[in-house]
Order: structure tokens, then sequence, then C-alpha cells
């Protein structure tokens, strides 16, 4: 097959002028964007209620946005963890901190979580369009075949399975920026040198010196180096794989081409990612240091890396969510009794597919092409070809379950387990393969009709059309049900904030762990984290404290004693009410209601639905009348903790 580089003009990043380009990127954008707007019907959307309102995770998520909001940062929250207050340093988000960093300039406007997320989320759609698009023009792929690419690569399956649940991982813009970074390492010669064939010096220490004097390109350096920054701070398991990757890469290329210099090229490219990473986790690493590793709290296990691994046979076959009942039906017999389900939305649809077994095929019957120094540009379609597929298949043998990450998890990189999320690198990298082969067969009808304009126009549209169709689509969304769910929580919460005065604290049962902790009863992870999300300041709630430190762990003593036991302690903590989520009992709550009736004299204020019981213990407390070190010193006896001052 003749692979023949398209024209581009001069040594620009781009084959055409910026204001075209931006022209281009604006009209896939927009696509992008209209076409999330019609799959989630967002004109039947109230757009300040999360569009995945019913998905446990994206409380955990709104916590965090709403944080943002109120507090200004993510990391910690006096209203959450009560009485000791939420810090989020045992569960870090500082690898996402250019994201967060997003989500605060939207939230500036927005001032409302449930908008700022749905701004953020639908606007990922765009921006994931957006960026791809600029990838595959910078890889002088023509405007037609490279917008159509961006926009089904925009709406693979893996963008609906993660949905706002993992905000941070649906918005993929980042991938095709890894994906082009790792490209820029195989061909750092051209890249990188001005000459990228210099004549030999008479040492190795001679060729770097004067490499780095006279022969670099300054420019191209610096852009790689920022792209670096970029991207390790923007998402921590792209961050992860690119590590990973850049490494395997760099001791194949130095062997393959008998270049042990590729070993410090991509080491740089790694330091300048590894180093921005730390730096933006240095809250966590900081408090670990001084208070010690928390052993409860994120803690992965070796076995987990086959768990959420990649599965080959879920990338190649259809979605189990597929448009067709044929396709559905032939993906979901693969997946459904499958010992080891992993995580969904690995589907690289067919055009992925296709590439990807075509990557394959390219490895096993060319190897990695030719040896030697390559001063290929990276935009040369047989360097391309090779790169795109060599990388591909390296991220499949690394990710797959029972993979190379098996290793890795083994000598002390288990805190990276969900590998299969490598899927949206591979997908990027496959899609370019795609794009070769279909570049290949425009060529051909070129050659062969004498007006080909047509016949290529249709077969853009029917490839865009097939695409849209074999591409993801979300789960069904009831936004009536949702918004009157969301309606009940914020109402309930106004009225009980009427009617106590600013600064109570309320305990909230059952006692459940936080954060990644099995549902209880009826509720969902993260359900004890409603009301905080609906108040308006004016009260502090128990759930939300870290796992495994002394501010969380005595709750777990209510649990163990008893409400009635412990509820002198708990206001010696200062608590003067109890929220109960009746969904989290047996028997609806009925006992437990019971138990702080007798023991309280108090009637509950009862949801519209009945779920959610709130007791005011003002009256008990007053009715108790011991005195306030009486109820510290009871709270010291029973919960193991010093209650805070006052």
């Amino acid at each position: 097959m003749a692979l023949r580089i398209p024209a581009a003009r001069g040594e620009g990043p781009f084959p055409v002028r910026a204001r075209r380009l931006a022209g281009e990127t604006t009209v896939v954008a927009v696509a992008a964007w209209a076409w999330a707007v019609i799959l989630y019907r967002l004109w039947d959307a109230s757009l300040r209620v999360p569009i995945y309102q019913d998905r446990s995770d994206v409380r955990f998520l709104a916590d965090l946005v709403q944080t943002i909001e109120t507090r200004g940062w993510f990391q910690s929250n006096p209203r959450l963890g009560a009485p000791f207050g939420q810090t989020l340093y045992d569960f870090p988000h500082g690898g996402e901190t250019w994201q967060l960093l997003m989500v605060k300039a939207l939230s500036l406007v927005s001032r409302d979580y449930g908008l700022t997320m749905n701004l953020y989320y639908i606007g990922g759609f765009g921006l994931t369009a957006a960026v791809t698009y600029l990838v595959l023009r910078h890889l002088r792929f023509s405007a037609v075949p490279a917008g159509i690419a961006a926009f089904l690569y925009t709406f693979l399956p893996f963008h609906f399975y993660h949905e706002q649940s993992h905000l941070f991982r649906s918005s993929y813009w980042y991938a095709p920026l890894a994906g082009l970074l790792l490209l820029w390492s195989w061909s750092w010669r051209e890249r990188f040198l001005v000459d990228p064939d210099p004549p030999a010096k008479p040492t190795r220490r001679a060729a770097l010196a004067w490499t780095l004097r006279s022969n670099l390109r300054r420019g191209r350096v610096a852009a790689a180096l920022a792209l670096a920054v970029l991207l390790g701070g923007t998402e921590t398991m792209t961050t992860s794989f690119t590590l990973v990757l850049l490494a395997l890469t760099a001791v194949i290329g130095a062997i393959h081409h008998r270049e042990p210099v590729r070993l410090l090229v991509n080491g740089a490219l790694m330091a300048v990612l590894g180093a921005t990473f730390v730096v933006m986790i240095y809250p966590t690493l900081n408090y670990a240091r001084v208070y010690g590793t928390n052993k409860e709290a994120g803690r992965r296990v070796v076995t987990e890396q086959e768990i959420f691994g990649l599965k080959i046979d879920a990338m190649v076959l259809p979605s189990v969510d597929h448009r067709s009942r044929l396709l559905n039906r032939i993906g979901n017999e693969a997946q459904t009794t499958s010992l080891v389900r992993s995580e969904g939305g690995q589907a690289l649809t067919t055009l992925g597919a296709l590439g990807f077994l075509a990557a394959i095929a390219v490895v096993l019957t060319r190897g990695l092409g030719r040896g030697g120094r390559d001063t290929r540009p990276v935009h040369d379609r047989a360097a391309v070809l090779h790169h795109a597929s060599v990388l591909a298949v390296v991220a499949t043998l690394v990710a797959t379950i029972a993979g190379f990450a098996m290793v890795l998890s083994v000598f002390g990189f288990a805190q990276v387990r969900v590998w299969n999320r490598m899927v949206i690198l591979i997908a990027f990298w496959s899609m370019l393969v795609t794009l070769l082969g279909i570049e290949w067969l425009t060529g051909w009808v070129r050659r062969r009709l004498p007006r080909p304009g047509l016949v290529l126009a249709a077969a853009a549209v029917v490839l865009g059309a097939f695409g849209t169709w074999d591409g993801g689509k979300p789960a069904a969304r009831d936004y009536d049900a949702m918004a009157a769910d969301f309606r009940r929580d914020r109402d309930f919460v106004r009225r009980i904030e009427a009617s106590v005065p600013d600064g109570t604290m309320v305990f909230e049962l059952p006692v459940i762990k936080f954060p990644e902790q099995p549902p209880v009863g009826n509720m969902k992870d993260y359900d004890l984290l409603r009301p905080f999300l609906q108040s308006d300041g004016s009260t502090s709630w128990s759930y939300g404290a870290v796992k495994g430190r002394p501010a969380a762990n005595w709750q777990v003593r209510v649990r163990d004693l008893g409400i009635t036991a412990s509820l002198p302690g708990l206001l010696g903590m200062g608590f003067d009410a109890v929220w109960v989520d009746t969904y989290g009992f047996a028997d609806g709550g009925a006992a437990v209601r019971a138990e702080i009736e007798a023991a309280t004299a108090a009637r509950p204020m009862v949801a519209s639905d009945g779920r959610y019981l709130f007791f005011d213990l003002r009256a008990y407390r007053a009715r108790l009348g011991r005195p306030p070190a009486d109820l510290r010193s009871e709270a010291r006896r029973v919960f193991g903790v010093e209650p805070p001052a006052g």
C-alpha cells in the first residue's frame, strides 16, 4: 500500500492559516455540542440539576464542585465531617488540578454546582472534538476526514459509560495530546533538531554538547515540555499511562534504532511530566509526612489491576448498549457472563476496531519499521503508521488483564488500577491508522475517477452517519423524576435550616464511612451528602470525614454503641440534631425512630416522601441538664477523641 504525505505549507504546526484553522475547529466543536444536546434532550432538562443526579459518584463530584464554589478550593470543608471538618488530602485529586481550575472558572460564572457540572460535562464534548481535530490537522490530515474522525472519537462509548460520575475522565480532551506527545518522542530527531541527521562527533559528550548549544529547535522543545506540564496536572491516570509508555518506547526505540540518546529524550519528558504531577499532589504528600499514611482510604490491592484491566474482546466487539439489537446482543454475549467484567465503555467502535486490528497486523508483518536514524517528520505517513501501530500494541500489552500492568503493580504501582482507561489512547492511535486507510482509498478513487468529488462527498456523509450510529449513546435520562428528587431534598433541607439556628451541627444516620463504601440498605454511596448539597451554608453535617483518620473513626463508635447510648456524647461533640435516612435501615428506620423518640421525647420533621427524618435535640439537651464540660467528658470517654473547643 503506497502511503503518500499530503502537501503541507512550510514547517508550521498546521497546514493552513490560523484564521481558517479556527473556523474549521469551531465547526467541529459546534457539531459535537449540537449532537450532545440532541442525545441528552437538554431542552427537557433542568440545567441546575446534574444530568446524572441519580448516580452515586455524581454526589461526590458535586461535593468537590460545591466546595470549590463556597470555599475557593476542594481540599477542605468545615461544613462536612463535623465537628472536625472534611479534608481530602488522603483521597487526592491534585492530579486533576488544571481541570479543577477550569471548574473553578466556570463556577465563578454559574454560581451553582449543578449548572457548573452540566456546563463542564457538555462543554467537554466540544472541547474534546476541537482538541482532537487540531491534533489531526497538525498531523496533516485533510479537513473533512479529520473532522469526521474527531467527531466520532468524541462520541466513543467511553464518554457515556464514565459520564458525570467520572467527570474528569469522561471529558478526555487531554488524551489526543498525550498521544501526540508520544508520537513526537518517536520522531524526536526531526521534531527537536535543526539538523536531524548531523555528522558524527568525536565523542557522545561532544555530540550532546553541540546539540544542546547549536542544534535544538528550542521552540519545539519548549512546546513539548509545556505539553508535558499540561498533561502532568490534568488527569492522574493519563499521566501514569503516558509515563509508562514513554519509558517503554524509550527502551524499544533505543534498541531498535541503536540510539541510547532516546532514553535521554524520553527521560526529559518523563522528568517534566513526573515533576509536575508531584508538585500538584504535594499537599497530599506533605499531609502524609506530617500525619502518617492513611492505610484505609483509597488503598488499592494488586489484584485490582485484573478486575479493572483492559479487555481486547470488549475493544473489538460492539458496545453492550449498541443501537442495533443484533450488535447489542453480540457485545453482551461476551461480557454479561464473563468472570472479569472490568469497566464498560471499552468498545473502539467499528472504525476504531478496524484501525486497531490493522495496527496489530502492521506490527506483526513489518515490526518496528526501519532501523538506524529515523529523520522522518511526525506527519510522515509511514512514520504515523508504524509509530501509532506500535503504541497501540504496546499500550494493549500493558493494560490488558494479566498484562504488564500487573507486573508494575507487584513492584509498587498498585495505586494505578484502572488500566482499561488506556483505551482512549489506544482508540486515538487506532483512529490514526483508520484515517491512513481512508486517505489511501481517497487517493485510489481520485486516480481512477475523472470527477471523484461527488463520490468522495457521498462517502464522507455515509462514513460520518455510520460512525455516529455506531458510536456511543447515553443511558435514558428521566429528567422529571430527577428534578422532583432534587426539589424534595432542597425543600426539606430548607425547612430544617429555617427551624434551627445558624451553625447547627447535624449527626447523620446510618453511620457510613467515607469515601468508597459499599451501599447500605437501599441507599447509594454518598447519599449522605444530599443534605449538604442543598444546604444554604448555615448547617454542618457529620458525613464526609475521610475514613482511616481519628476525625472519622470516632463515628464508628456511634454505630457500635447504638444511638441511645451515644446521644449525650453527641451533644458533647457539639451536635444539636440528628438526620436519619430511612433507606439505610432494613425496617425503613422504624426501630431507630422509635429509639430516638423514646430517648429524647422529640418528634421528627419528616420529608414529603417519608425518606428522611430530622430530630432537633435542643429540647433534649435542655431537659438533660448536664453542664457542657460534663457532656464533653462523656464524648471523650465514649468516642475516644477530644471534642472541639466550645
